[in-house]
């Protein structure tokens, strides 16, 4: 006995998917940038947009824009429409190796979920700064002799 072909057709249903390619375009002078790390002088504004945080959403077809968010250096930095901004001012003798991670989120469409993607590491070398003196005391005594 032979079977009968049948015809079968297959949907495939389009996903909502994690964001990809996560960057960092450095937008500040002086601030230098190799791969994950940035070096960065103490002597930095707070108030300094160091630069922009991005990623990819794979789906292109929804047009949508990732939004990042810090995951870790929240209190140093902190990002407000993927503006990554000096919070606080970096100390060369304090901490030479800072860091901060960030996370990006999509904007799917209605009745699918938001997709975090996976954080990026970025390590900050914190280069000296030229410090004003601290602690400094003057001594006003002025001894004159007689015949000086």
């Amino acid at each position: 006995q032979t079977s009968e072909p049948i015809q079968l057709t297959v949907a495939i249903i389009d996903v909502n998917e994690t964001p990809i390619n996560l960057k960092l375009s450095v937008t500040a002078d002086g601030v230098q940038e190799d791969g994950l790390t940035l070096t960065i002088n103490e002597a930095m504004m707070v108030g300094t947009i160091i630069g922009t945080l991005s990623a990819e959403d794979p789906d292109t077809d929804r047009e949508d824009k990732p939004s990042c968010q810090l995951t870790a250096g929240v209190g140093l930095f902190e990002v407000n429409e993927n503006k990554l901004t000096l919070l606080k001012s970096l100390d060369f003798e304090g901490d030479r190796t800072p860091s901060f991670s960030f996370a990006c989120i999509d904007r799917p469409i209605a009745g699918q979920l938001s997709l975090v993607s996976d954080s990026v590491d970025y390590q900050i070398d914190v280069t000296d700064g030229n410090d004003p003196p601290q602690d400094l005391a003057l001594d006003q005594t002025v001894d004159i002799h007689e015949h000086a």
